[in-house]
């Protein structure tokens, strides 16, 4: 195997130099090192390549000081953008069915638009567009994620109910206002483009994120050669100690904790919704029970039914309070049903959005890992290349499998011509493989030291996101948990409002109590003793219909 070392570059990316906005310059942070850390033993080639694999000759030139550009944008302005996701609904071209999703906008910038308030319409799939280019653009940054396409509902056919478009909408509005209150994110030009209501401002960035992200003929090797280092990787743990192991140990424990956190809430959550939800059913059915007694109160003693206006007054007041009860225990129902849609809906799916937000850090940190294993693989190439430089240095020979990579074409030719080398040319070849090494020495060491700047750095950029993401975590749990207080009190106040209204007018049944205990003909059918006699007419009644 040829062993490959890149030096990671942190290059401009042509996504973001779009001169439709220039409120902001970025560049791409940093791309992954493709120095193959798969192997625990990686063999010295003489022809190592660096960067687009020009061949090495024997004197390489180096670049004395290896520089990172720095990851952070350069800002000319911070717009102030407010922009919401509003308003689903269904299209349709042909035969396919989508939803669109309105975007409501108010801005300070022009350069958006021409107007300073205005919407936008965007699929999910404009929405996935621009979560790849801000992947693409900034590898080392949290980017907030997208509501998972990979769901049942896409198996079942049920991306298209009320339910499923209104949790959609949901999370795509948390998505655009999680980078909203990004500090760099919030000012990627690819972000200002979506946002741009100049149609064809979009439809151009989102080809060129298209050519440049996905069609890029270096995706699929970077995906396949990532998920070798992934598998090899996975049984390797880094030791190489860091300056931040403090800080990531402190890291690691909190993201778990609020793992945990996170877990438990969204299962008491759910037997919270679950017991809400019999209630209102419960309360349903009682509703619909005095609805029926309602009923036979409209019908007179023969079964007959009497319209409302030909009730007495008694009657009419007793049906008006079962009415009124009745729709009181309806619209009390009706109220826990509300509720629990807000919990699902907004409290529970932003709950679920943060969990996989989390699954960012997770990703970024197994990166992390793995460049810390990239630099030590780079470190034991090294000194495995100093170790053999002194071994020719003290009169040792080349081992076999040098001697194999260098001479193996001079021996076959040997062999073919009966002629062997003298010990004048093997000590050529071993002071020609002796300079070399000292230009593959300088050449590592170089590599190592930008490595390690690689690192510092991509751990630097991560302590940043983690405290960035903390600020962001408390803003929505804060906001979370006072929309949610705000629905249990718009819930109690209506219960009390709707309760207080019967009270108030339930004095009308003591008046009908004095009224039926002088008056109705239907009292002495009510009283203790005449239940049972009652009982038998009934009995009777029954007897007699069915003959």
């Amino acid at each position: 195997m040829s062993d490959q070392f890149t030096s990671v570059q942190w290059n401009q990316n042509p996504l973001l130099d779009n001169k439709d906005n220039d409120s902001t310059k970025s560049t791409d942070l940093l791309s992954n090192s493709n120095f193959d850390s798969s192997k625990n033993e990686p063999t010295i080639d003489d022809n190592p390549t660096i960067d687009d694999n020009p061949t090495i000759d024997d004197n390489p030139t180096i670049d004395d000081n290896p520089t990172i550009v720095d990851s952070i944008p350069i800002i000319k302005k911070t717009p102030k953008i407010i922009a919401n996701v509003i308003n689903p609904e269904m299209q349709t071209d042909g035969s396919n069915s989508f939803t669109v999703y309105h975007i409501h906008i108010k801005t300070d910038d022009n350069s958006l638009s021409d107007n300073l308030e205005y919407e936008i319409e965007r699929r999910y799939s404009d929405f996935d567009t621009l979560h790849k280019g801000l992947t693409h653009n900034y590898p080392t940054l949290l980017i907030p994620p997208l509501p998972n396409k990979q769901r049942l509902e896409y198996i079942k056919g049920g991306r298209f109910t009320d339910e499923f478009i209104l949790k959609r909408c949901n999370s795509l509005d948390l998505f655009i206002n999680r980078i909203l209150n990004h500090k760099i994110l919030k000012n990627a030009p690819v972000f200002h483009n979506f946002l741009s209501s100049k149609l064809n401002v979009w439809n151009n960035c989102r080809l060129e994120i298209s050519s440049t992200v996905i069609s890029d003929s270096n995706i699929s090797t970077s995906r396949i050669e990532g998920f070798t280092e992934f598998l090899m990787n996975s049984f390797k743990k880094p030791h190489v100690v860091s300056p931040n192991d403090a800080d990531f140990k402190e890291l690691i424990i909190n993201k778990n904790k609020l793992q945990e956190n996170l877990h438990k809430i969204d299962k008491i959550y759910s037997k919270i919704l679950s017991k809400q939800g019999t209630i209102a059913n419960e309360l349903n059915s009682f509703s619909d029970e005095f609805s029926k007694l309602t009923v036979l109160l409209n019908n007179d003693l023969n079964g007959k039914f009497r319209s409302e206006d030909e009730l007495n007054d008694n009657d009419k007041t007793l049906v008006s309070v079962f009415k009124e009860f009745s729709n009181n225990l309806k619209g009390n129902s009706n109220e826990y049903i509300e509720l629990n849609k807000f919990i699902e809906f907004n409290y529970l799916n932003n709950l679920k959005d943060l969990e996989h937000y989390l699954l960012s850090v997770d990703s970024l940190l197994k990166v992390k890992d793995n460049k810390i294993l990239d630099y030590e693989m780079l470190s034991k190439y090294l000194e495995k290349t100093k170790q053999e430089k002194e071994h020719l240095q003290h009169g040792g020979k080349l081992t076999a499998t040098t001697e194999g990579t260098i001479s193996y074409l001079s021996k076959k030719l040997e062999l073919l011509t009966g002629k062997q080398n003298n010990s004048h040319d093997d000590q050529s070849l071993i002071n020609e493989r002796i300079e070399k090494l000292k230009n593959r020495i300088d050449l590592l060491q170089k590599e190592k030291e930008l490595s390690r700047q690689v690192l510092d750095k991509f751990e630097s950029d991560l302590l940043n996101e983690w405290t960035n993401f903390q600020k962001i975590k408390n803003n929505e749990i804060i906001d979370s948990l006072n929309q949610l207080s705000q629905s249990y009190l718009k819930f109690y106040e209506n219960s009390f409002h709707q309760w207080d209204n019967f009270q108030i007018n339930s004095a009308s049944i003591k008046e009908y109590e004095s009224k039926l205990n002088t008056e109705s003909d239907v009292l002495p059918y009510l009283k203790d003793q005449q239940v049972d006699k009652n009982q038998e007419e009934i009995e009777d009644l029954m007897r007699r219909l069915s003959t």
